[in-house]
C-alpha cells in the first residue's frame, strides 16, 4: 500500500514533469520554428477540438468529436479529424473501449480503426489512469497513382490527474506509439499537459500541452511543440 511519504514523493515527480513540460512551452517560443523540414525539423502546431459525450446506463460510455489541426506556425490548415466511440465498464477499474476516427487531411483520406482496455484507480486525491490501444490505419491518397496504404500501430499511455478544486484538474501524461514492423521501436512520443476546467455542470474546457519528438521519418527526425484547446460537453 502506498504511504503518504509515497505519494508525495510522485506528486514532487509529477510536479517537476509538469515544470519541464512548462518550460518547453515557455521558453523557446520566443522564435517560432516554420513546417518540419530536413533542415529545420521543427514545427509550432495548433488543434482545436469539440466533443460530446453520454454515459447510458451504468456501464456504455458513448463520445463523439471533431477536431482542426493547424501546422507551419499554426498558420495552414492540416485536417479535420471526425471520431466516434464507446467505452465499455468492465469492473470498476477496467473498460473496453473501441473507436473510429475520419481523418479528412490534405493527402487524402484517413480511416482509423481502434481497441483497447482503459484502467483507473485512485491514491490519496490522485487519480491513475493507464491505456493500451492497437489501431489499424488504411490511408486513401488524393493521388491516383498511389496506392492505398495501410498501417498499424500500438500505443500505451500512463496518466496521472490531481483535483485542485471542484472546477479545476490538472493532469500530465506520456504516450510512446509504436509501429507495427517499423525500423525504429518508437515511432512518436508525446508528452501532454494540461487543465481541464469545469465551465458550468457537464461544460469543461481543456487547453493542454503536447511535445511530441516524431521518429517516424527514415531521413530526419522531427520535433513538434502542440498548442491544444479541447471543449467537451456530457450530457
Amino acid at each position: 500500500m502506498l504511504t503518504n511519504r509515497d505519494c508525495r514523493s510522485f506528486r514532487g515527480a509529477l510536479l517537476h514533469r509538469c515544470g519541464l513540460l512548462v518550460a518547453l512551452l515557455a521558453c523557446g517560443h520566443s522564435n517560432l520554428y516554420g513546417q518540419a523540414t530536413k533542415s529545420d525539423p521543427v514545427d509550432v502546431q495548433l488543434w482545436t477540438g469539440l466533443g460530446l459525450n453520454h454515459n447510458w446506463g451504468k456501464q456504455w460510455k458513448f463520445e463523439t468529436d471533431i477536431q482542426s489541426r493547424y501546422f507551419n506556425n499554426a498558420q495552414t490548415h492540416s485536417g479535420t479529424y471526425v471520431s466516434v466511440g464507446a467505452q465499455y465498464k468492465l469492473n470498476k477499474h477496467f473498460d473496453l473501449s473501441g473507436e473510429y476516427r475520419l481523418a479528412m487531411v490534405q493527402q487524402g483520406n484517413y480511416n482509423r480503426v481502434s481497441g483497447g482496455l482503459l484502467c483507473d484507480y485512485k491514491v490519496h486525491g490522485i487519480q491513475l489512469s493507464g491505456r493500451a490501444l492497437i489501431q489499424n490505419q488504411v490511408q486513401d491518397f488524393d493521388d491516383a497513382t498511389r496506392p492505398t496504404q495501410s498501417e498499424g500501430y500500438w500505443r500505451v499511455r500512463a496518466q496521472a490527474k490531481y483535483k485542485i478544486n471542484k472546477q479545476l484538474d490538472v493532469y500530465a501524461s506520456v504516450e510512446p506509439i509504436m509501429k507495427f514492423g517499423a525500423a525504429f521501436l518508437v515511432d512518436n512520443w508525446r508528452d501532454e499537459v494540461g487543465l481541464k476546467w469545469e465551465i458550468k455542470k457537464g461544460l469543461k474546457l481543456n487547453p493542454y500541452f503536447i511535445y511530441r519528438p516524431d521518429y517516424g521519418k527514415t531521413t530526419y527526425n522531427r520535433l513538434f511543440y502542440i498548442y491544444g484547446l479541447q471543449l467537451d460537453y456530457s450530457l
